[in-house]
């Protein structure tokens, strides 16, 4: 049976359930001791099923209670944490909980596992005429769930043909595993806990708040290649059954009759899951919060990859044939802005003390603001060829604090000419736009002599 336990929230607000007093400590830490309990109670019964398909009849892992345990844990959340460059040394920040979001991640990694791609919803003892009717024909031998879970990776390489690369849809921590799922599952007769839609939102946008190394960023990356090689393995399914289905009719029909067969659009088709524009950059957002010091380059290689995707989806004839238009979403002002959150790193004048929150060591440090200022200057070459996006005054300001980071700025020799170069291509582009704030001013004027600087704001007449 579950144990319901009451607890105390504390400052339970729009900003979601935080720490602020010290003396509060200890309600937290009565909280995380019961939510740690919850989940690994429930992540060890999704294993049992998986391993050994044994359910308990009054306490089973549903997917109503897998939503719940997710919801805790996001709900435990702060509403929007700052990054740790953006952190002010008078607000400090509140006391939150790490690993929230992992663990989250463990308890949908297990519903994939536990749920094989299912191509049709039904019972062994359905009729002849509603199987036929739904596009299938179930029979006690089948299985109710699919079984083709481990063709899913090679479908989703093959799909993307030449666009990917050997290693852009391969899983960091081994989300598409090759191997077949267990047999029970397949002839369950009982409903497996399923992922939701719900549930995907929830755990990347816990992911989205979690600051860590590069493993979590990288598992929130493979939360959405999850979701994209489960809904290509889907559509693959559902038109081979369409294609088995006319195959029988033409055998077994000597004439035209109207017979219903489900073209996979039908209200009793299940829902083929695919990443929403939000979780596209619930990705970049966590990376914006990693310590990684390559982080700006890894978001701008998810970002490539999400263009692929893209571009697979209009260009590949199986991928247009089950991938609706509208589910397509390219990225917006919100991913342009994640990766320069990405690309920004804490001043030069930051302590060794405050550099080490975000980075391991002084070298790290120096690499994400090189790193961080030659994908700024990437993303702005692009800007007119890929992105098609208005800028405000709030992303120049990104845009050139990013690219004064360069250690060739200020500029005293020809080596640092290009970095110069392209500071004065976005400021000019800002001027134009008439976007210059005394902000952007003070950005400028730090990353230049004051004869550059006067000859980057004079104007003519």
């Amino acid at each position: 049976t579950t144990t319901t336990t009451t607890t105390t929230k504390v400052d339970n607000d729009d900003d979601g359930w935080h720490i602020t007093k010290e003396e509060d400590i200890p309600k937290g830490q009565r909280r995380l001791r019961w939510i740690d309990a919850q989940t690994r109670f429930l992540c060890r019964m999704l294993d049992d099923l998986y391993r050994t398909g044994i359910r308990r009849e009054t306490d089973r892992p549903r997917t109503e209670r897998c939503h719940r345990a997710i919801a805790k844990l996001l709900a435990m959340t702060p509403k929007n944490p700052p990054r740790i460059h953006e952190s002010a040394s008078h607000h400090p920040p509140d006391i939150t909980f790490v690993g929230l979001a992992q663990r989250g991640g463990e308890v949908l990694r297990r519903m994939e596992q536990c749920s094989p791609l299912q191509s049709s919803k039904g019972s062994s003892s359905s009729s002849s005429k509603s199987t036929k009717k739904n596009g299938k024909d179930i029979s006690k031998k089948e299985p109710l769930h699919g079984d083709n879970d481990d063709d899913d990776h090679d479908d989703i390489t093959t799909l993307f043909g030449n666009n990917a690369s050997s290693s852009s849809f391969s899983s960091y921590q081994n989300v598409y595993s090759n191997n077949k799922p267990p047999p029970h599952l397949s002839f369950t007769k009982f409903e497996l806990p399923t992922p939701s839609r719900e549930i995907y939102n929830m755990v990347l946008i816990s992911y989205a708040k979690e600051a860590g190394g590069l493993h979590v960023a990288q598992q929130a990356e493979d939360v959405v290649w999850s979701m994209i090689s489960r809904a290509v393995g889907q559509m693959r399914q559902q038109r081979q059954q369409r294609s088995k289905i006319e195959q029988t009719i033409t055998n077994e029909c000597n004439e035209n009759d109207e017979v219903g067969i489900d073209d996979g659009n039908s209200s009793n088709s299940p829902h083929v899951i695919l990443p929403t524009i939000e979780n596209w950059n619930c990705v970049l957002d966590c990376w914006s919060r990693s310590t990684d010091p390559d982080r700006a380059y890894r978001a701008y290689s998810f970002l490539l990859e999400w263009t692929e995707w893209n571009e697979a989806c209009r260009d590949n004839e199986e991928l247009r044939e089950g991938v609706n238009l509208v589910d397509v979403h390219y990225p917006n002002l919100d991913s342009f802005r994640a990766i320069l959150q990405c690309c920004l790193v804490a001043t030069t004048t930051t302590t060794a003390t405050e550099a080490s929150r975000e980075f391991e060591n002084e070298a790290d440090f120096h690499r994400a603001r090189e790193m961080g200022a030659g994908v700024a200057t990437r993303l702005w070459k692009e800007r007119t060829t890929t992105w098609y996006l208005a800028l405000n005054s709030a992303v120049y300001r990104d845009v050139l604090r990013a690219i004064c980071q360069s250690a060739e700025l200020p500029c005293k020799s020809a080596k640092g000419a290009k970095a110069l170069n392209d500071l004065a291509r976005v400021f000019t582009q800002c001027r134009e736009d008439d976007m210059v704030t005394p902000e952007i001013l003070d950005v400028v004027r730090d990353a230049t002599t004051e004869k550059q600087f006067a000859q980057l704001t004079f104007q003519k007449g």
